[in-house]
């Protein structure tokens, strides 16, 4: 198991970005929604590995308390009677520490004091820009904005992420998934 789809995402918008400096705000939110939706996948498909005994591309294999025998297997637990759809980035928050071993887990990072608040505000964007609901949008004024004045997803990203760090919020949250995916294939205890 890799990121090279995650990276290849990432790679693709920054060329874009690069030969097309003019470009209107609302291109950053595809670029972060797409981006995202590939970290949502890899972190899905790395959970799955792990969760049926399988390796990253790095030879980290998680150890496990629960052992499922396959994808197959894991999908009926996740599922439940009465569901057809997994979100595999709730049910990581929820239920790996009862999958692996508490202090060789290696979604520890989602849920670390450094990215778990940037995490959960890179969701509440990528709702927001999926969906455009009234409770989506509330969510988006009071965390990513912090109940500042509305302004579009797009003009967030190009935002600095503060005074003291010139980067824009979208290099930020780009930055941040690529090193959260880079953990999560060669996690450090």
């Amino acid at each position: 198991m890799n990121n090279d789809e995650l990276k290849s995402e990432i790679d693709y918008w920054k060329t874009f970005f690069q030969g097309n400096p003019n470009l209107d705000e609302r291109v950053y939110e595809i670029a972060f929604f797409k981006i995202f939706v590939k970290f949502e996948i890899f972190i899905s498909q790395l959970f799955i590995e792990y969760a049926i005994g399988g390796s990253s591309i790095s030879g980290f294999q998680a150890e496990r308390i629960l052992n499922f025998r396959d994808r197959s297997h894991l999908e009926k637990v996740l599922k439940g009677r009465n569901s057809r759809f997994i979100d595999y980035t709730s049910k990581i928050e929820e239920i790996s520490e009862y999958i692996f071993e508490s202090d060789k887990n290696p979604f520890y990072v989602i849920e670390s004091a450094t990215y778990k608040e940037l995490f959960l505000e890179m969701k509440i964007l990528r709702n927001f820009i999926a969906h455009e609901s009234e409770e989506s949008k509330t969510k988006y004024v009071r965390k990513v904005l912090n109940n500042q004045v509305f302004i579009s997803v797009g003009k967030h990203m190009q935002n600095k992420v503060s005074r003291s760090n010139t980067k824009s919020n979208y290099t930020e949250y780009i930055e941040k998934m690529l090193e959260v995916s880079e953990l999560l294939l060669n996690p450090v205890f």
